[in-house]
């Protein structure tokens, strides 16, 4: 049964209208806007292991122009093994980090649930706030790890329309969570441009190629630049749209004393990148 909040604060009558919870974007990786954290929607689940509780999370940014959101799904021991990890590793940090605890009874009761939505909107406040933990790996991993493992062992598997479902889940949350110019954001950007060539989508992969691009600003010494740049005069080669911008770039780079001839191809390198710093890569 879904339970969406407004009704269940209603119900219950004690606690008020949800409240968003609004931090602003610092960090090394630029960005502008707010990001907003809210709990959105709560699933009573019943499987073969028991109940528990599905937490719908919406990780909202707004750069000014327009708002946009990615969405998790969490259950509370996914949120304490993840306090249980960073208490360790952060243990100084995190002293001042409130987190619910466990409750015996009123597990399922609509108050409960809705208490609990507050305090992990509060409890991820907080470590948003937290430089250093809001770009830790282990935060990425709880935010979009799985999908981009599934993503990837897809990709790797050349099973692209799969592996592509999977970064554009992973792309939805990393945008909001680390900055449109974060290393994993450019990573993903690049295995969606491979995976719509891939899949013939050659104007969409095009988009993401340029979108990739300005990721970089010009950083040519990226091991993904040339790949991109390559890819994106190929696929407007293709679509029939202008590319003399782009092999103007390259012609430049060409000048400079780059190797523009042959190399590695932009799957290849997307891979490379992936294997060499993943944590969750076996390989």
């Amino acid at each position: 049964m879904l339970i969406h909040f407004l009704h269940i604060l209603i119900s219950g009558g004690t606690l008020g209208s949800p409240s968003s919870v609004v931090i602003p974007f610092e960090g090394t990786y630029t960005g502008t806007g707010l990001l907003t954290v809210q709990v959105v929607s709560a699933e009573r689940i019943k499987d073969s292991r028991g109940n528990f509780v599905l937490y719908h999370i919406a990780i909202s940014f707004d750069d000014g122009n327009e708002k946009t959101h990615g969405t998790i799904e969490k259950r509370y021991s996914d949120f304490e093994k993840l306090n249980g990890i960073l208490r360790k590793r952060f243990s100084d940090l995190m002293e001042e980090v409130a987190f619910p605890g466990k409750i015996i009874l009123g597990n399922f009761s609509d108050e409960t649930i809705a208490k609990r939505s507050r305090a992990f909107e509060q409890y991820l406040t907080h470590l948003f706030s937290i430089d250093i933990i809001r770009f830790s790996e282990e935060l990425k991993d709880f935010f979009y790890g799985r999908n981009l493992q599934d993503g990837y062992t897809n990709f790797d598997m050349e099973d692209y329309r799969s592996a592509s479902a999977c970064f554009e889940k992973c792309l939805s949350v990393q945008e909001k969570l680390l900055g449109n110019q974060h290393p994993d954001v450019l990573c993903t950007l690049s295995a969606l441009v491979v995976c719509n060539y891939k899949t013939e989508r050659r104007d969409v992969a095009r988009k993401f190629a340029e979108a990739a691009l300005d990721c970089l600003k010009n950083n040519e010494d990226n091991l993904l630049y040339l790949p991109l740049l390559k890819q994106c005069i190929y696929l407007n080669w293709m679509l029939g749209r202008d590319k003399s911008h782009l092999e103007t770039k390259l012609s430049q780079m060409k000048d400079r004393g780059f190797k523009v001839e042959g190399g590695e191809d932009l799957r290849t390198v997307v891979i490379n990148q992936y294997k060499s710093k993943s944590i969750w890569y076996s390989g």
